[in-house]
């Protein structure tokens, strides 16, 4: 049956909808041969008979359900549907951005509006409905035809590992990784992930994971809910090096949706975080299990054991020392002459802290097939520390654990020997750097976990096209803090608190004085605090895979008008991408841009420069986006227009407006205007809590936190907690019943899933 008023095909009345057309990829409103691409988000309506040009657009009457495939908690095929509404009625493109697009041919109307989700090519428009009241003269009517021309694909989720590759096994092995995606609902980013681990030969069994926990590998900062499995190794190959694979479901999507590591992902090496996890596999403990004591002396008779209790009777003397002599302990007793799966315990002294200072290397460097962990003794309760009295370069595949490393006098304090694919562990360390000295160099690959930092922190870079820090994760700093990787910023940052000017949040460049050209692919920021982000380029780039700006507080603690909260792409940003998620952030004290198309080398023939992003449930302190209104120079400047028509954005919350953050005007196509916050903004986010409409001032926003220090509009201390009163309805209910995106808030405080949870990276207090 028919719902009211509603035609049946065929006979569609006077002011009906004769036709709704999803746009292709031929610019709506070409200026110079570069015009907006409405693929997927424009919805082009033919209104029958009806042929005036001055009437009054409505466009939240219209309405689509749809249906697309996708993937449940088994990773099954299955059938989603959604109601997509429209937003707004699409503008021409400057120099015409006053005027809409609308047309008659002297018989029908034709009107150009944007919706609020994604139509993709596999999307199947079941029903498009027309109410009264969407045009001067409409009347309640079905879409006769439906044409979907969509050439935008389903995306892919965005991957990382917090494991470090080749860490060794026993008969099990767990991992950890975290994974997001645009269309994430009911408490997951993405429907459910396959692990398996390949020896060449054989797979283990496939283990399938459709529920996230908390962290066990990130113990300080920010503990990330994450994706947890336990592969059996049992049936592997002793000795191995296996590879773990993840297949990732997402929940909307067909099959070229789904990231596969092992066909998706770049090929080792790489710091990328989409990657195979290659794991060595020694399940029966005959490669490792090598122990040695280091005292500063030598007492006993120096040895290693497989015996913990025997090995720390008789310690050596220095690292070096113990070293060398696992090398050859392994070759007489393991088969393999290097140190590979080895533990090597710093002893305290006298019952004190006590301080090791390093001034030999070992004799040789053999690249082993795992970790050799040097770590405090556990039976020490003192602080045990390395430093450096010579400048020393030592091997590959050295995880430092439970230790404080201070600076020497040397330039640099932990080198390798400058191997393409060397790797550099820190865990649950402590990193005292006053003298800003750099503290990591030579290595390829650096993972820092659980480490606390103090002063400035340099890890520089390798002339690898693949080097970089791959992963910061549970990384804590104090105020005068700064974290510098030598033209490389970490791939993956998740759980830190880094209270410093420089968070270490900024794009990597495609081509730096190192030649490294992995780039920016896949990024993964989760869960963090940061005291501002600034990530732009001004060259041409492309990013692929993704970005993922997940569940962060970020803050600045001045109001000039150069000073930046948190910008994404913004001014005068060359990137191209087309897979940009951010959920859940707070940007707190100033300016927070997103994706911007601001300059005259954006106008890239036949679309501009494509900036493809989806938000939700943020909160903005003072939100921007420039497209080609900004300057007449950047006329054609449009590959954003998806964003600023906030095409997949909901329940966003801008605190103060625009730049002009006191003003109390609605959102504007052009920055001439107070505040300029793009195109369009939707009813279910809060576009400016200081209109006039609302009436509120700068305290009574503030009023509607707790627990911060750094409040907008002021020059405060850093360091706030921005967690929303319970009784601050403009910040709450802004996540639809079943439909958040994310089960733990950055406090690790469960995330409501009835309707009124709140926008930020808080729970709302209660």
């Amino acid at each position: 049956m028919l719902h009211p008023g509603i035609i049946a095909a065929g006979g569609v009345p006077i002011g009906g909808l004769l036709s709704l057309t999803i746009a292709d990829a031929t610019p709506i409103d070409p200026v110079s041969s570069i015009g907006a691409s409405g693929s997927g988000w424009v919805a082009i309506c033919v209104l029958k008979g009806l042929t005036s040009l001055v009437g009054t657009v409505d466009p939240t009457k219209l309405t689509l359900e749809v249906s697309d495939p996708g993937y449940d908690a088994s990773a099954n095929v299955t059938t989603v549907t959604r109601t997509i509404a429209g937003v707004a009625h699409v503008r021409r493109q400057y120099p015409n951005g006053a005027s809409k697009m609308i047309s008659t041919d002297g018989t029908n109307l034709t009107l150009y509006i944007s919706l609020d989700d994604w139509v993709y090519t596999g999307t199947t428009i079941v029903s498009a409905t027309m109410a009264s009241g969407f045009y001067t003269g409409c009347v309640t009517s079905g879409a006769e035809t439906k044409s979907n021309l969509s050439t935008i694909g389903y995306t892919k989720p965005v991957f990382g590992w917090l494991n470090s590759q080749q860490e060794s096994s026993g008969s099990t092995f767990d991992v950890e990784a975290v994974a997001f995606h645009r269309h994430a609902t009911g408490g997951r980013q993405v429907a459910c992930i396959k692990f398996a681990a390949n020896d060449g030969t054989t797979t283990s069994p496939t283990i399938t994971t459709a529920t996230t926990a908390l962290s066990a590998k990130i113990t300080q900062g920010q503990i990330p809910e994450v994706w947890k499995a336990t592969i059996d190794m049992s049936t592997l190959a002793q000795a191995t090096i296996a590879t773990v694979n993840a297949v990732i479901y997402p929940w909307l999507g067909d099959s070229t949706a789904v990231l596969n590591l092992s066909t998706d992902g770049t090929a080792w090496p790489t710091s990328l975080p989409q990657t195979p996890l290659r794991v060595f596999n020694d399940r029966t403990g005959g490669y490792g299990g090598a122990f040695a004591y280091v005292d500063g002396v030598g007492a006993g008779t120096p040895q290693v054991s497989s015996v913990a209790a025997t090995a720390a009777a008789n310690p050596y003397a220095t690292i070096a020392a113990a070293l060398n002599a696992i090398q050859t302990w392994n070759n007489t007793n393991k088969g393999h002459s290097d140190f590979g799966g080895a533990t090597i315990r710093m002893m305290e002294t006298g019952g004190a802290d006590t301080t090791y200072t390093i001034t030999a290397k070992p004799t040789s460097h053999p690249r082993p097939a795992t970790w050799t962990i040097i770590e405090k003794d556990p039976a020490s309760t003192h602080v045990v520390t390395l430093t450096w009295g010579t400048q020393q370069q030592f091997p590959d595949m050295l995880l430092y654990r439970n230790l404080t490393i201070t600076p020497s006098a040397q330039t640099y304090n932990m080198i390798g020997w400058d191997e393409a694919d060397s790797m550099v562990c820190a865990d649950n360390c402590v990193f005292n750097n006053a003298a800003n000295k750099t503290h990591i160099g030579w290595y390829a690959y650096k993972y820092l976990r659980n480490v606390t930092l103090t002063g400035a922190v340099n890890l520089q870079g390798l002339p690898s096209a693949t080097s970089g820090v791959c992963l910061l994760a549970g990384v804590v700093t104090n105020a005068s803090a700064t974290i510098a990787d030598t033209g490389n910023t970490a791939k993956i940052m998740v759980g830190n608190s880094l209270n410093s000017a420089h968070s270490g949040c900024g794009p990597a460049p495609s081509t730096n004085v190192n030649g490294n050209k992995d780039g920016d692919h896949g990024r993964i920021i989760y869960n963090n605090k940061f005291w501002r982000a600034s990530f732009a380029r001004t060259s041409l780039n492309t990013i692929n895979c993704g970005l993922a700006n997940i569940q962060n507080q970020y803050e600045t603690d001045t109001t000039s008008s150069n000073s930046v909260c948190e910008n994404f792409f913004a001014d005068g940003d060359l990137t191209t991408i087309t897979n940009y998620i951010e959920f859940h952030n707070t940007g707190a004290g100033e300016r927070c841009s997103r994706l911007y198309n601001d300059v005259v080398a954006s106008k890239v023939i036949p679309s501009g420069i494509t900036k493809i992003g989806v938000s939700k449930y943020n909160i903005w302190d003072n939100y921007n986006v420039k497209t080609d209104t900004f300057n007449a120079n950047a006329a054609g400047s449009v590959g954003d227009w998806a964003y600023t028509y906030s095409v997949g954005n909901t329940g966003n919350v801008s605190l103060f407006g625009a730049v002009q953050r006191t003003s109390d005007a609605a959102p504007h196509n052009d920055n001439a205007s107070d505040p300029y916050l793009g195109n369009a903004w939707l009813p279910s986010s809060e576009y400016n809590l200081s209109r006039t409409a609302l009436g509120f001032s700068a305290a009574q926003i503030m009023a509607m936190f707790t627990n911060y220090t750094a409040a907008p509009q002021a020059s405060p201390t850093r360091g706030g907690n921005y967690t929303p009163i319970n009784t601050a309805v403009y910040l709450k209910s802004r996540v639809p019943s079943g439909k958040n995106v994310l089960n733990y808030d950055l406090a690790g405080s469960a995330r409501k899933s009835d309707g009124t949870g709140a926008a930020g990276a808080y729970e709302a207090a209660l």
